[in-house]
């Protein structure tokens, strides 16, 4: 059976971690915030694993340390707002970029975490996890690219076809 010890952190590892953390926001264009609450190392794992993928990186830190941080950094975001221990997202991509992967893992997993929310950094906005659901259903944005050229294209193809009818019915 494997034994798990808490300890406090002295005054200069607090220290410590929020300089890392501030590091850490320096590179960050939005925060995110999951319910870890009864989720599995395995599934934890594997959301450290896809944030790495894009450059970004899951950290768990106490909400107290995390809002010192961000007041250094004159980020006007509390998240001791959010009641259980949340593990923060910095991601350094956009939400839009991050969202579908993100929720389709979350998903597949059995237990999964619960997104409490994201905050973009730049826009001052936050996205309640309903908003992040929406964001994280809509198509990629290559697909919706796809889709607009298309549709752009449609009155010229059903131009061609008509003027190539009437060729038709003239040569007849």
């Amino acid at each position: 059976m494997e034994m798990a010890f808490f300890y406090m952190l002295t005054k200069e590892q607090k220290k410590n971690l929020i300089e890392e953390v501030m590091r850490d926001l320096d590179k960050t264009k939005a925060l995110g915030f999951l319910n870890f609450t009864g989720v599995s190392m395995k599934d934890l794992s594997q959301i450290r694993n896809l944030m790495k993928s894009s450059a970004s990186k899951l950290r768990v830190v106490k909400k107290r340390l995390l809002k010192l941080a961000l007041v250094k950094k004159g980020i006007d975001f509390d998240p001791e707002q959010f009641p259980d221990q949340a593990a923060a997202l910095f991601l350094s991509s956009e939400v839009f970029d991050m969202a579908s992967p993100m929720y389709k893992l979350i998903k597949s997993m059995k237990r999964g975490p619960e997104v409490l929310g994201i905050y973009e950094i730049e826009k001052k906005n936050f996205l309640t996890p309903a908003q992040f659901k929406v964001i994280a259903q809509l198509p990629s944005k290559e697909t919706l690219l796809t889709q607009l050229v298309y549709i752009l294209g449609l009155p010229i193809r059903s131009f061609m076809f008509v003027l190539e009818g009437r060729g038709k019915k003239l040569l007849n």
